[in-house]
């Protein structure tokens, strides 16, 4: 049976003192994971289901503590990956400007009022709508004919945008 020694006794007192002042949910979850890992008795896959990760992500966190300490746990290594923007700064901008003062009501208006304005193609699912909740878009309602998989991603999707700073407009009838 392998025992796993992670830490110090310092290690120990820095990881409490560390998780009273870390407001950073992400980084209190590598933390309480790193705590449990302390102590030789937890097991792995016990403490990969109190932080509600997978057994080989705990694992990954524990090598990067051997490898670099706090630091190195604490730090995401993913700024660059993924699929590069093709949102411009100026379609972000009339983004903005246009969701301040509640030019849209769903997100196929701005697609059209997007596409009329800069005389090209915006493809709906997998452009304007990131863009917009991406720019913490505020329509008055969400369209009913939006399927985003399961009922729990469409609950966040609609806090994420029932959630803003400006007051949200309800749509007017047309007249």
């Amino acid at each position: 049976m392998n025992i796993r020694h992670m830490g110090t006794q310092e290690d120990r007192h820095e990881v409490r003192d560390r998780l009273k002042r870390e407001q950073v949910g992400w980084r209190k979850e590598r933390l309480i994971a790193l705590k449990l890992g302390f102590s030789p008795e937890n097991k792995l896959e016990a403490i990969a289901d109190v932080v509600g990760r997978d057994r080989a992500t705990v694992q990954r966190w524990f090598h990067r503590f051997g490898q670099g300490g706090f630091e190195a746990v604490l730090q995401r290594n993913y700024q660059d990956n993924g699929r590069p923007s093709h949102c411009d700064e100026e379609v972000k901008a009339y983004l903005q400007k246009g969701l301040q003062v509640g030019r849209w009501n769903t997100a196929i208006q701005a697609q059209q009022e997007l596409e009329q304005h800069f005389g090209r193609y915006f493809d709906y699912s997998s452009v304007v709508w990131r863009w917009l909740k991406n720019a913490r878009g505020c329509f008055g309602f969400l369209a009913p004919c939006m399927r985003s998989g399961t009922r729990k991603k469409q609950r966040r999707l609609n806090a994420d945008f029932t959630v803003c700073s400006m007051p949200c407009r309800l749509p007017v009838a047309n007249r």
